[in-house]
């Protein structure tokens, strides 16, 4: 709400990113970031591939859920990896690996707060 944004977040009600990161100030809520500072934002921060697989690291908070999602291209549909689906969050650095894909996959991260 409004009177969340002012009183709670300190985030201004009347731009949807206060701190102009690109990232709207309910998704860096939701996330556990700071919606005031341009400098924290919700991405994969690292990502190394190596013989054992492709490992990608990103921002935890605890009382989150965290799902690993990917596509085959960039053109296709986000679906949910079957082996990291709701995996409650840590504070601190979160990761993932990958079994090496044989052909090459688009991934990304989905956040939202633990009931």
């Amino acid at each position: 709400s409004d009177a969340d944004e002012i009183q709670v977040y300190g985030t201004n009600p009347l731009r949807p990113d206060t701190d102009g990161e690109g990232q709207p100030d309910r998704v860096e809520i939701v996330a556990g970031t700071d919606p005031l500072d341009p400098a924290s934002l919700f991405a994969i921060f690292q990502m190394t591939a190596g013989t054992g697989g492709q490992i990608f690291s990103w921002p935890g908070r605890a009382n989150r859920l965290y799902t690993i999602v990917a596509a085959a291209d960039p053109t296709g549909d986000m679906t949910n990896h079957w082996g990291y689906a709701d995996r409650p969050g840590l504070d601190g650095a979160m990761a993932f690996t990958n079994d090496l894909p044989a052909r090459s996959q688009i991934f990304g991260v989905r956040v939202r707060m633990a009931p």
